[in-house]
């Protein structure tokens, strides 16, 4: 089951199928991670445009289309915050996980100056 899992979420972009695959496989927290976050980002877009777009149309139909999409864009937000925040009880607290990819968030970038730093002003062993 995890085989199919595995090939949902990398293929398809599956949120439901990485964080299955996330909890039955902890080594496939950081891709379940990345997956979820970069759909987390998207919907907020999403949410953005079209919050936009009902505001600045004059049809009454738009607005209640534009009003039904705004409602899944934040059904969608609330499941992938979920999703993240159950996440975090599995993601290794290992400094390595938080210099494996591209961070999406503002804990993630503190830690990574901090690493920087650390590195950059580490004494060599003798």
């Amino acid at each position: 089951m995890q085989i199919v899992n595995y090939l949902r979420a990398t293929l398809c972009n599956s949120s439901n199928a990485a964080f299955k695959l996330a909890l039955h496989a902890p080594k496939y927290a950081t891709l379940a991670h990345k997956i979820i976050s970069f759909k987390n980002i998207h919907a907020s877009f999403t949410l953005q445009v079209n919050n936009y777009k009902m505001n600045n149309t004059c049809h009454s139909a738009d607005k209640t289309s534009y009003s039904k999409k705004i409602d899944e864009s934040f059904q969608k937000i609330n499941k992938y915050n979920v999703f993240l925040d159950k996440l975090d009880f599995i993601m290794p607290n290992s400094d390595d996980y938080y210099s494996i990819g591209p961070s999406f968030s503002a804990n993630n970038a503190c830690v990574n100056e901090t690493q920087r730093e650390k590195r950059d002003f580490a004494v060599p062993e003798k």
